[in-house]
């Protein structure tokens, strides 16, 4: 009787996530200290401020979760795909709401500054939200849910 070869997605996944998790680890960090945008009293660049300092933190947590998701893909665990899947999805409703928050009650306050901040953050929310979804892709088939079994 042969045996069926394991499937290298969570394994490869794995790795990425854990790159990626410990990218936006460390620049979520940064982010937060970093300070934001010059308000100098206008009341808008503040709040932007405060909903990004935010997001921020939220974003801190997202990355924890995608890192320990990684982890147990790599050692392919039965949590793997199931960490990855709710990462994937976390990190796109989180991106999306960013995207809401910035274009429905940020930007309209925001006056001149509104046109590149809204395209700004239009771009970063679809290119924020390609790994997630491969992520959710790739660890969601079946294969990949059958190697985790450890």
């Amino acid at each position: 009787m042969s045996m069926q070869q394991r499937s290298g997605i969570p394994k490869v996944m794995g790795i990425l996530m854990i790159i990626f998790a410990s990218l936006g680890l460390l620049f979520g960090l940064l982010g937060l200290v970093g300070g934001g945008l010059s308000s100098e009293g206008v009341d808008a660049i503040k709040t932007y401020n405060t909903m990004s300092m935010v997001f921020g933190v939220i974003g801190l947590g997202v990355s924890a979760l995608h890192l320990v998701a990684g982890v147990n893909a790599v050692k392919y665990k039965t949590s793997g795909p199931k960490l990855a899947i709710m990462y994937g999805a976390l990190a796109i409703i989180v991106q999306v709401a960013w995207g809401a928050v910035v274009f429905a009650w940020l930007k309209p306050k925001m006056g001149v500054a509104a046109n590149l901040l809204g395209a700004g953050v239009l771009i970063g929310v679809v290119i924020g939200s390609i790994w997630p979804i491969l992520v959710l892709a790739l660890m969601s088939r079946p294969g990949a849910k059958a190697a985790c079994v450890n």
